[in-house]
């Protein structure tokens, strides 16, 4: 009897009253959990709701899986909240095969992943010891000695409820004593970063410029500290070495940090004098990280990509707005193609083509904003049958699984897309791409030329070609991971 390779077409009601279709448990989860942000708040669904989904999809697969798909999430991806979920979600199944110990062995990549990890199974937990799978994988790390002092200390975590020193604890590491009874003693040396710094002493200025000097810098460190390293008058010298640290494609490619902080830094200084010479930089940062993003599209391929901008995706997510995501995807893709193969629109409850310089991105989301009426399924498609545009992909960016229009014999999206192969082009590529992040499937059947994608992750940029081709492809790379 097949357990994981379930019938793909099975129907159930989406949020919004559609027809929706439930991928293999194994393509549903791994979605959710690549795309999972863990913070706050989405427009028609809660955190909670979305842990409720991974917990009972985890309850239909091997924990072998789970532990594989932990380890992909930290170390392939960098998503730090979702491993530490799938761990506890892991632990509360009482797995006896060893693979909770092998997950988090292979998934804490910070030292603050410990501590993270225990902090979230006390709230679940509060009368219950910490899984002895866990404590035994933190032993295991201590002993050998995965991070230094410097690390130590910067995650001591003295003011939270879960310290450092109670990882010590709980572990009980039989090497490196004399190092961990320096955190018990809290005699760890004091370590020197801006933030940590920053006093009537000595500016932010001035400890970009040593950290410069002494090779002791933190890239995102100096992202979200560049408002105080410029403030007061303008240096044209500190500027330049300023522009030449951020523009480094070396640091930018090892420093895991998100496309869309470059334009949240540039929001920290647009009301600074000399903002435009940060916006250039930024822009460019942006850019350089956003490089692997080319694979979205082949040479001579045409796509048009089909922006959401109602007024529900103004809700928030990482310090933007959906929309603010959309647009900073959408510049991403946009930089990497002719001109001439991108139609690019904004639809609501109308549809307007648009177009931006794709050199300088952050523009795009200067000049435009959320605010149109009701979202009408038939929108994204209507113009391109109307107008007989013939593109090899599509993206839709949205915040709703696509309710069916009531008033129109109750036609569906999917009516839409049908009719547009039938009419232009049977081999277009769909990409859907709902930044609520629901994680219940999508509104239309997945097949090799239709892909769902969940959430803000900037990774699924890397993916989605693969996908579009075969997909199975995550989870064959998820089966890759050695535990």
């Amino acid at each position: 009897m097949s357990k994981f390779n379930q019938t793909a077409t099975t129907k159930v009601n989406n949020y919004e009253g559609g027809i929706n279709y439930l991928n293999d448990a194994k393509v549903e989860l791994s979605s959710i959990v690549l795309n999972a942000t863990m913070s706050g708040d989405s427009f028609y669904e809660t955190q909670s709701d979305k842990i409720e989904i991974i917990k009972n999809l985890i309850a239909l697969e091997q924990s072998d899986f789970i532990a594989k798909l932990c380890v992909f999430a930290r170390n392939q991806t960098n998503l730090r909240s979702v491993s530490h979920v799938l761990i506890v979600l892991l632990a509360e199944y009482n797995d006896k095969s060893g693979n909770l110990r092998k997950a988090v062995y292979g998934s804490i990549a910070r030292v603050d992943d410990m501590t993270e990890i225990v902090s979230l199974w006390n709230a679940k937990h509060p009368n219950k010891m910490v899984p002895n799978s866990i404590r035994r994988a933190f032993r295991n790390i201590l002993d050998e000695a995965r991070f230094d002092e410097y690390q130590l200390k910067k995650y001591e975590q003295k003011k939270k409820k879960v310290k450092l020193k109670d990882i010590i604890r709980i572990a009980k590491p039989s090497k490196n004593l004399e190092l961990y009874k320096k955190v018990l003693d809290e005699s760890l040396p004091r370590i020197d970063t801006i933030h940590t710094n920053i006093s009537k002493y000595k500016s932010a200025k001035e400890l970009f410029e040593e950290g410069l000097k002494t090779r002791k810098l933190s890239f995102m460190e100096v992202l979200k500290l560049s408002n105080k390293i410029f403030e007061g008058e303008f240096d044209e010298k500190l500027f330049l070495s300023w522009r030449s640290y951020i523009l480094n494609e070396y640091r930018i490619k090892n420093s895991k940090v998100l496309p869309f902080r470059y334009f949240q830094t540039y929001v920290a200084l647009k009301n600074h004098p000399q903002s435009e010479l940060f916006k250039d930089v930024l822009q460019k940062a942006f850019l350089i990280a956003t490089k692997s993003d080319e694979n979205i599209i082949k040479e001579n391929e045409t796509i048009a990509i089909m922006i959401d901008d109602s007024g529900s995706m103004s809700s928030r997510s990482l310090g933007l707005n959906l929309f603010e995501h959309a647009l900073l995807f959408t510049a991403s893709i946009a930089s990497k193609i002719n001109p001439q193969n991108l139609k690019l629109y904004f639809w609501a409850d109308r549809c307007e083509e648009f177009g931006f310089d794709v050199n300088k991105p952050f523009d795009l989301l200067i000049n435009s904003s959320a605010n149109y009426g009701g979202t009408l399924v038939n929108k994204p498609f209507e113009i391109l049958l109307r107008d007989s545009i013939k593109v090899d992909k599509a993206i839709i960016f949205t915040d709703c699984q696509m309710y069916s229009n009531s008033f129109r014999n109750n036609e569906t999206f999917k009516t839409y897309f049908d009719k547009y192969k039938k009419e232009l082009n049977s081999e277009c590529k769909l990409l859907f791409w709902d930044l609520a992040g629901y994680g219940a499937g999508t509104p239309i059947k997945l097949s090799e030329n239709i892909v769902e994608a969940n959430g803000i992750s900037s990774k699924m940029l890397e993916i989605i070609p693969y996908l579009w081709d075969d997909k199975d492809y995550l989870v064959k790379e998820i089966e890759k991971i050695s535990l």
